[in-house]
């Protein structure tokens, strides 16, 4: 929120280091989740049999089962599994490149449109070949992730990029920006109109960050070294916006501006409180919050009681539910940074043609909440702002996701 002071996240910053790092240095590091990346579709003109091929990267070395649910209404629910899938799905396997399966849609769906097609991969954990990393503990507290799920579709709405990261496009149009309930540099709602564009489906996370380091030299985030925030698919956090900047840049890509990363949290849905609409619960699966778990770590945070995402520290991208236009973790898990600079009053001039936010200012817009984010801070129209350059490397709850021109 941009009323709100930078000390309480400074604060909370060092709270957080200290604390994670005293809880987890007897602790045990659980089991990293497979993660399923580059899936590529193409389809058997003029036949109804499609070819899916991706990767699976399993830091563990262990077995896992990769499987396959698909949607056949452009993915609002996922009720079909597919019978008459063959190759690399449904079975135990290994980490490897270039795993395949080829699914005849029109034989377990006669007659359904392909464009309406969207198929979910799963790479669930099986049994260990290798020891986890980390040092052994009797601790119930921990991080766990086990699977990952990546969601592509067969119409084209999504798009593989240079640091594999997976865009999705988001329609031109209106969208009423803003709240009247909010806080004052929330307001006024004003209606804006933005062209089409990609914006990533996840978070940039740590494996991808550091191809990104390896390949320029950039320095390497500091949290990197404490394992509350080190998973290969965690969000990268830690990164200052001109951090971020410089990695989009890199990946031929940029920071979302402003209104185009609240058109993308919205989600479709329209003059909504939150991205899963106006209770202040969230339901099961919405996303990583000042939970339960947390609470069990973090004894003193204000939590959003009842709630209970399993994570007491950032969770791997795409571990909960995605909003109405496919995309993960809009709200919580880290804040994100947004092109625009900051400021308070912008509203009552922004244009409502593709804003672009003030011409300059000193801090830069944070949007999303993150995983020590209460309700107050989960509101979709919610602002914050940041130093660009913190001297302190930034915060262990921020981080970002990319945009490009559709263009």
């Amino acid at each position: 929120m941009g009323r709100k002071s930078q000390i309480a996240l400074i604060t909370y910053t060092i709270l957080v280091l200290l604390l994670g790092v005293n809880f987890y240095s007897d602790a045990q590091t659980v089991s990293y989740a497979p993660m399923v990346t580059n899936i590529r579709i193409n389809q058997s003109s003029p036949t109804s049999v499609i070819e899916i091929t991706f990767d699976v990267d399993d830091p563990d070395g262990g077995l896992f089962e990769v499987k396959m649910i698909a949607s056949k209404d452009n993915g609002q629910t996922y009720t079909v599994t597919p019978k008459s899938v063959t190759g690399d799905v449904n079975k135990y396997t290994i980490a490897g490149k270039g795993k395949s399966a080829t699914w005849d849609v029109g034989k377990d769906l006669p007659g359904v449109d392909l464009k309406c097609i969207t198929i979910r991969l799963f790479a669930v954990d099986g049994v260990q070949l290798l020891p986890d990393t980390g040092t052994q503990s009797t601790s119930t507290i921990t991080t766990k992730s086990t699977s990952s799920t990546v969601t592509t579709t067969v119409s084209g709405t999504t798009k593989i990029e240079k640091d594999v990261t997976k865009m999705v496009l988001i329609p031109a149009g209106e969208f009423e920006m803003g709240s009247s309930i909010g806080d004052p540099d929330e307001r006024p709602v004003h209606t804006v109109n933005v062209d089409a564009f990609y914006i990533g489906m996840y978070e940039v996370t740590n494996a991808q960050y550091k191809e990104f380091v390896d390949a320029t030299g950039h320095e390497s985030p500091v949290y990197w070294k404490y394992s509350n925030y080190n998973e290969p698919n965690q969000p990268v956090v830690g990164v200052t916006w001109e951090d971020a900047n410089a990695y989009a840049k890199w990946a031929g890509k940029r920071l979302p501006t402003e209104a185009e990363w609240e058109k993308a949290a919205r989600g479709g849905l329209i003059g909504k409180k939150y991205a899963w609409g106006d209770s202040s619960t969230p339901p099961s699966g919405a996303g990583n919050f000042a939970d339960e778990t947390a609470k069990k770590v973090f004894r003193k945070w204000d939590i959003i009681s009842g709630y209970d995402d399993g994570f007491s520290h950032p969770a791997p991208v795409g571990c909960f539910d995605s909003n109405g236009y496919g995309i993960y973790d809009m709200m919580g898990n880290v804040w994100e940074w947004c092109a625009d600079w900051y400021d308070p009053g912008y509203y009552s001039k922004s244009p409502k043609e593709n804003p672009k936010g003030p011409a300059t200012g000193q801090e830069h817009v944070l949007r999303g909440g993150s995983w020590f984010s209460d309700k107050d801070y989960l509101r979709v129209s919610n602002r914050y702002n940041y130093n660009p350059s913190y001297t302190m490397k930034c915060s262990c709850n921020i981080g970002f996701r990319c945009a490009k021109d559709a263009k």
